[in-house]
This record gives C-alpha cells, structure tokens and sequence, in this order.
C-alpha cells in the first residue's frame, strides 16, 4: 500500500503576490523557487504570516529559504519597493507628485490622493486596493476607474492579487 507523499515545488515560476492581511502588508516575490517576503509584521512566525501567507509560499520554497524584510510599520507613510526592477509605491498618506514611475501602486489607509493625477503620473500601474480602506474609500477608488478598470484590483475581501509574468 502506498503510504508516502511526495512534495513537489513549483521551479520555474515568477510572480509578484499581494496577500490580503487586513491591514498589513504582505508582498512576496517569487522567480524560480528563491521567495522573498515584505512585511509589516514583525516575523514569519507571526501567527498571520502563518496561517494565510506561508502555506501558498510553500509551493515554492521551504520556511527555512523563504527571505524574510521587514516593512517599517510608520503611521501613514509612504515606500518604494524595488523587486527585480519592479518599483511597489505603498501609498498611506496623501501626494501630489511620485518620486519615480512605479509599476504597482498598493492603495492603504483611506488614502485621500487624486487617483486622477496618480493615474496620470503612472500610466501604465495597476492600483490594489488592500483591507486597510473602508467600503466608501473603495467606492471612490472604483468610480474613478470606471472607465479603466483593469488597472484597479481590490484585495479586500480576496485571498492575494498575483501578477504571473516575468519580471
């Protein structure tokens, strides 16, 4: 009888993944089984880390090989992540300008920008919307992509956005 599993990662893949931890950052990496993690949670023991990040993370590389960054959890402060030349900008507070193009724009804490103006600014990236936003927060976001709205996702409410192309 056949009583043993055998465990098979996936070793040719890249993507960049958004996961929905409320109102946490999770942006993992991944390109032929090497992962690296942001986060604003402090470790990857971290219990939310854990139990909704890890288990998909583990398709690709064990706990042990996973790259864990910290993410400075600062009220209301703006980043720029850089991962194999794709710029994240993480928008807590309010601009009126973007330091460089970026390519993904993760939407956080009921940002009030001109989401007509950043559009503008980065025309070609795709904004998320995380659980930080409140339901009215969304609603705006969504009006002001109507008529582009495959430039918008909402991760409320979904596991992760995964983006699966080369990068």
């Amino acid at each position: 009888m056949f009583n043993s599993f055998q465990y098979i990662q996936k070793s040719s893949y890249s993507a960049l993944k958004f996961y929905n931890i409320r109102s946490e950052v999770a942006i993992s990496a991944v390109k032929n089984n090497n992962v690296v993690l942001f986060s604003t949670l402090d470790s990857l023991q971290h219990n939310t880390l854990q139990y909704s990040v890890l288990p998909d993370l583990r398709q690709y590389a064990s706990d042990t090989k996973v790259q864990f960054q910290v993410i400075a959890n600062e009220e209301k402060r703006n980043r720029i992540i850089e991962l194999n030349g794709t710029k994240i900008m993480i928008l807590e507070s309010k601009v009126k300008e973007l330091p460089t193009a970026v390519d993904f724009i993760l939407w956080r804490k009921n940002n009030y920008s001109d989401i007509g103006l950043l559009q503008e600014l980065s025309p070609n990236a795709i904004f998320i919307i995380d659980g930080s936003n409140s339901d009215k927060t969304i609603d705006r976001v969504q009006r002001a992509f109507q008529s582009n709205p495959e430039r918008l996702y909402i991760l409320k409410n979904n596991f992760a956005y995964v983006w699966d192309e080369e990068y």
